[in-house]
């Protein structure tokens, strides 16, 4: 039977030797999924999603990120306007150099270049598609892609920032058109991007806020539905990080590059254990649904109140199976 997915990770592969075998278990096999990659590969050489991906846009990262922008972008692009402002994700002093790009624009950059890359021939040899990253360390198996709804577009539930996670997605191929092309508005509509900001009245973005606006403005944030955290972003030490270097947990010797992460996925673990339990989940049966699909302070809040016993039922079961990863 041939594949039905296409997961494509993008910007970098870091981490991902470590990551690749709970990303084939708990993503590519219930999605029956081809892999490919679209960024800036960490060890060519040795790298295990390049040597497993059917689709590599594999390119140098580049040493003056604004001549890169003015390589995708048409002539006349007027796209550094958007950078001005201390307030933007585009142009956040913390990042910039000189008026250089931000952190959150290097991940718009990619978007934009696999968009540019994902031709209407590879978007016509499947159904579904997923852009992930690499250093996420998957802890439950996504559903099975028969529990999938080709009108919904599913994002993971954990830190929305105002608007909704960058890190995952998954979406059907009628929507592949507008989502893949989700970030060209930067480049490609700068002026008209800016008058929108101003009608909505936006004094600060960021990247989850941009894309939640980038939904509305295509009209799909009726079929945005969120899935209860399935893995962590992960780091070790020596492994660079654009934003954030995490708290280091001894005893599995990595860096939970944000904490929560692991918090919202133990509670996934926790409640699924079959596509029954998805099916419950997705058709909102499920009673651990209010834990893990919810807001961040509210899953905060009910893990508190219940975290000792919890704890005493798989927390430490959990720490000895991620050690022996």
């Amino acid at each position: 039977m041939s594949n039905k997915t296409l997961t494509i990770v993008i910007c970098q592969t870091r981490e991902g030797n470590f990551t690749f075998s709970s990303l084939k278990k708990n993503l590519l096999k219930p999605l029956r999924s081809d892999l490919a990659f679209c960024g800036s590969a960490i060890n060519d050489a040795s790298d295990s999603i390049l040597q497993e991906s059917k689709y590599i846009w594999n390119f140098p990262e580049p040493e003056d990120w604004d001549v890169a922008c003015d390589q995708i972008s048409p002539k006349g692009s007027s796209w550094r306007d958007l950078c001005t402002s201390e307030e933007s994700f585009l142009g956040n002093p913390t990042w910039r150099k000189k008026k250089s790009i931000g952190s959150g624009f290097i991940i718009m950059y990619w978007r934009e270049v696999l968009r540019q890359n994902l031709t209407v021939e590879i978007l016509n040899n499947y159904e579904w598609f997923v852009i992930t990253r690499s250093d996420f360390q998957w802890l439950v198996c996504h559903p099975n892609i028969e529990l999938l709804d080709k009108d919904k577009i599913y994002l993971l539930d954990g830190e929305k920032h105002g608007g909704i996670s960058d890190r995952h997605i998954i979406f059907h191929r009628y929507l592949a058109e507008q989502i893949r092309g989700i970030a060209s508005p930067i480049f490609h509509e700068s002026e008209e991007l800016l008058t929108y900001f101003t009608e909505k009245r936006i004094n600060y973005i960021n990247p989850e806020i941009f894309l939640l606006m980038m939904m509305e403005r295509l009209g799909l944030e009726s079929r945005l539905t969120f899935l209860p955290y399935l893995g962590f972003c992960i780091r070790h030490e020596g492994t660079s990080s654009r934003w954030s270097f995490g708290k280091y947990v001894e005893k599995l010797d990595l860096y939970l590059k944000y904490p929560t992460e692991y918090k919202y996925a133990s509670w996934a673990k926790f409640a699924i254990k079959s596509d029954r339990d998805w099916q419950k989940i997705l058709n909102g049966k499920m009673y651990f649904r209010f834990a893990i699909f919810r807001s961040m302070q509210h899953s905060f809040r009910l893990y508190s109140f219940v975290k000792n016993r919890i704890n005493r039922l798989f927390s430490k079961t959990l720490l000895l199976e991620m050690s022996s990863w």
